[in-house]
């Protein structure tokens, strides 16, 4: 793995800690299209279709991505779960000339409160996360915009990004709380964090006996509460913060030229046929069925006068800040 060119087209999709070290599992990407609505999903059609896999060290990884042209992120993407971010994200995708990284491991997981970096990689996370920037980039050969759509929880990792991106233009999907916790009690949402005490511990800053006590709304309550604090501390001018009743395909083309994409040149009629599918279906032919009727009616009947209104306040906060400019850059009011 020391040579670039056994690795022209290849890009670094999962990192390995084990034994306290740190290493690299990297795929051939060179004729992949990054399509599917989420990053896993792309690299486990990879597995299927028995492509090879190629390790290295960290400072390989560095090497070999510090020798590109240093690009930035034309956009993150951050988000407090089931308010459309993925379907921005794909969006994006369509517009051409663009890499869209839907919540990559490789990205999202070095900052996982859950996991314990070797010392060595806590210290070198900015040079890993900006040279896995710039394979993406270029990894097919020329260099495209890269789009990153992050996790739920790396809103808590905020001033890290924008430390290392302080420029990019940062777009925030919210919605109403209690529409969020609805969509986090199925399988698959905050509620696996439970399983581990000790991440759920570090995840609300609660004791485990806390944490312990708490109901499954309660729990949900107090993730979107942190979370959109979270955002409160730490947006500024290059923000753009999207509520999920006000995000349609007329708003992309605002959407565009904040994140500072050429509108006369991108592909409307692919962007718009995003807004027709389901955005999670990685087949892509799965119609979207409008359920924000049903989810607010649960949301009424379950959480109303829970402690769900908890989280009331700050994304009223939010809420207020994307009414008083909506879909320009954040000013303070």
């Amino acid at each position: 793995m020391s040579s670039e060119n056994k690795l022209r087209g290849w890009v670094p999709v999962k990192f390995v800690i084990k034994s306290g070290e740190m290493s690299f599992q990297w795929m051939d990407f060179s004729s992949v299209d990054i399509s599917q609505p989420f990053f896993r999903q792309t690299v486990e059609k990879m597995v299927k279709l028995g492509n090879r896999i190629k390790t290295s060290s960290v400072q390989d990884l560095i090497t070999i991505g510090s020798r590109l042209a240093t690009v930035h992120p034309s956009c993150l993407i951050f988000h407090v779960s089931r308010c459309g971010s993925t379907l921005l994200a794909n969006a994006l995708r369509a517009t051409g000339n663009c890499v869209a990284l839907s919540e990559p491991k490789i990205i999202t997981d070095l900052f996982h409160f859950c996991h314990d970096l070797p010392v060595s990689a806590q210290e070198l996370r900015d040079s890993i996360l900006q040279s896995v920037v710039n394979l993406y980039a270029t990894y097919q050969g020329m260099q495209r915009n890269v789009v990153i759509k992050l996790a739920s929880w790396n809103l808590l990792n905020l001033r890290s990004f924008r430390k290392i991106w302080p420029q990019t233009p940062c777009i925030l999907m919210i919605r109403d709380p209690g529409e969020v916790i609805i969509s986090n009690l199925k399988p698959g949402g905050w509620l696996a964090f439970r399983s581990e005490p000790r991440c759920a511990s570090r995840l609300l800053e609660l004791d485990e006996t806390q944490v312990a006590q708490l109901s499954d709304i309660e729990f949900c309550t107090q993730v979107i509460k942190r979370l959109n604090e979270a955002a409160l501390e730490g947006i500024d001018i290059k923000w753009m913060i999207i509520d999920y009743n006000m995000f349609d395909f007329d708003v992309m083309p605002t959407i565009a030229q904040f994140i500072g994409f050429d509108r006369s040149i991108l592909d409307w009629n692919a962007v718009q046929s995003t807004f027709r599918r389901y955005s999670k279906d990685q087949d892509g032919i799965r119609i979207f069925e409008d359920d924000r009727a049903e989810k607010r009616s649960k949301a009424d009947q379950l959480i109303t006068g829970s402690s769900a209104d908890l989280a009331k306040e700050s994304y009223n906060s939010l809420l207020r800040m994307t009414l008083a400019n909506p879909l320009s850059p954040l000013r303070v009011i």
